[in-house]
């Protein structure tokens, strides 16, 4: 029905999987925050949730990694991830510097070396692979300054953020691991 609208409104008809697509996912990460910000409420951390949000979501787009095959597998696994790192967040503040500080340079590693992790779900072509890693290994490197100036300057922001950042590295090795073993297959 939106893609309906869309056409009326002067889109290109040929496009409509296309829109519908994006609308889909338009409205599925939509969900996802919504329900990310209503755990982070219900765990009295809103501004927890908030910062792992932001160094989160931009920075998983431009790593990539793994994907669920649903819409809904995603939502769970998003909402669980957001409210694990939430929860933990209090006991990842008390990591020494110097392990959180190996932590984010060992993660940056990957993010450049594994980034732009692809999916088959998400094709995209050679060129736009190219261009969205170097786009990650600099947002990359920009959130891990930031990530260790709040590390410095012992922000509460500092953990949230960190495990957004390892939580991204993650993803992306998991994905990584399975495009190996699906070519060994």
């Amino acid at each position: 029905k939106l893609t309906d609208l869309l056409e009326a409104s002067g889109a290109d008809p040929s496009k409509q999987a296309i829109y519908a697509y994006g609308l889909e996912c338009l409205i599925s990460t939509a969900i996802i925050i919504s329900l990310l910000l209503i755990f982070g409420i219900i765990f009295q951390s809103f501004w927890t949730m908030v910062i792992f949000i932001l160094f989160w979501i931009p920075l998983r787009m431009l790593v990539g990694g793994f994907h669920a095959k649903t819409h809904l597998t995603c939502t769970v696994l998003s909402v669980g991830i957001g409210t694990f790192a939430v929860i933990v967040t209090p006991y990842v503040s008390t990591i020494l510097w110097f392990y959180s500080v190996t932590a984010l340079i060992l993660s940056y590693c990957a993010i450049f070396f594994l980034s732009r992790v692809l999916h088959k779900n998400h094709p995209l072509s050679e060129e736009r692979v190219k261009k969205n890693r170097i786009k990650a290994r600099i947002y990359g490197f920009i959130e891990l300054a930031v990530i260790i100036l709040l590390l410095a300057l012992q922000s509460p922001a500092f953990a949230p953020a960190m495990l957004a950042y390892i939580i991204t590295v993650i993803c992306a090795i998991v994905a990584k691991i399975q495009e190996v073993a699906a070519r060994r297959s």
